[in-house]
């Protein structure tokens, strides 16, 4: 599983330029969808992600999936804009045919992905994490 580890921070780091990432890690596959600053209107590349989610969704037994939004220390309204890049999520997600009867939990958190000094933007942190 160490592999997975690296190749999880690879991924990850990568992604920030084409928006989409999924890893592998000990807890469990999970996908990423980012935003751009002070938006929460889904990216293509962030629609990939999506897609990638929704079809691992449907292909396997999962009984819940996890939806938690993030933003950076420099976006206006966190709150409420993490709420909104949540439901946007849960919304593609259900659009691309994730059926009713698999529950979404929306979460939302003020805890920055990628530690920052106050008010500095990191695109990194502006994201909905797909778990399961």
């Amino acid at each position: 599983m160490k592999k997975y580890f690296n190749l999880t921070i690879a991924v990850l780091c990568a992604s920030v330029a084409i928006g989409v990432a999924f890893a592998e890690t000990k807890a469990g596959l999970k996908y990423v969808m980012y935003f751009a600053s002070g938006s929460s209107k889904i990216a293509p590349d962030a629609d990939e992600a999506a897609q990638m989610a929704a079809a691992f969704i449907q292909g396997n037994a999962i009984k819940q999936v996890v939806l938690t939004g993030y933003c950076d220390a420099s976006e206006k309204n966190p709150a409420a804009l993490s709420h909104a890049r949540v439901k946007a999520a849960a919304d593609k997600l259900r659009s691309l045919g994730v059926p009713n009867t698999i529950p979404f939990v929306l979460k939302t958190s003020q805890d920055l992905v990628v530690p920052t000094r106050p008010g500095a933007s990191e695109p990194l942190n502006r994201q909905v994490l797909i778990t399961f």
